[in-house]
C-alpha cells in the first residue's frame, strides 16, 4: 500500500446489498495491515426527493434522517468485520467527489470502493462511474472490490 498522512483505510459503502461485502473487504485490510479504518457513505444530493417542495426546509429532516440511518446501517455491516471498530461517516453530495475531497483531507494509504457499473454479459469490465472517477483521481491506492460472477 501506498503510504498516506493517516495511514488509514478509507472504505466507501453505499447502501446496496453488496456494501457489506465491500465494509469487509475493507476492514480485513486495515486489520491485517493494522492501520486504522474509516467508513464513509455519500448521500447524493443531486436527485430530487420526496419533501423537495416542503415548506419547512425539508433539506435538514430528510437528510438528517438519511443520515442517521445510514450510520445506523454502516454500524451493523462493520460490527461483523475483523479488527477494531472503524470511525464511522455519512457526509453529503456527489460520491465521487466527496470520495476524494474525504481521501484528500484524510489522506488515507488506501481507499477502497465498489464495482457498480453494468453487468452481465454485455459488460463484463465495467466498473462504474464513482469506482472509475476514485480510482482515476484519487491520491491514494484504490482497491476495487468486484462481485464474483453469479
Amino acid at each position: 500500500m501506498k503510504t498516506g498522512d493517516s495511514g488509514a483505510v478509507l472504505i466507501c459503502a453505499d447502501m446496496s446489498g453488496y456494501a457489506p461485502v465491500v465494509i469487509r473487504e475493507g476492514l480485513r485490510v486495515a486489520a491485517f495491515e493494522k492501520v486504522p479504518a474509516i467508513v464513509l457513505h455519500v448521500v447524493d444530493d443531486r436527485f430530487p426527493y420526496p419533501d423537495l417542495f416542503a415548506v419547512n426546509n425539508p433539506d435538514v429532516d430528510y437528510f438528517m434522517t438519511l443520515r442517521e440511518n445510514a450510520l445506523r446501517r454502516l454500524r451493523e455491516w462493520a460490527e461483523s468485520g475483523p479488527g477494531p471498530r472503524p470511525e464511522l461517516m455519512v457526509a453529503r453530495g456527489k460520491p465521487s467527489s466527496v470520495i476524494l475531497e474525504v481521501a484528500g483531507e484524510r489522506r488515507p494509504s488506501l481507499v477502497v470502493v465498489g464495482a457498480h457499473g453494468l453487468t452481465g454479459t454485455r459488460h463484463p469490465h465495467a466498473l462504474g462511474g464513482t469506482a472509475e472517477r476514485v480510482a482515476r483521481s484519487s491520491p491514494a491506492s484504490v482497491l476495487i472490490v468486484v462481485r464474483p460472477p453469479e
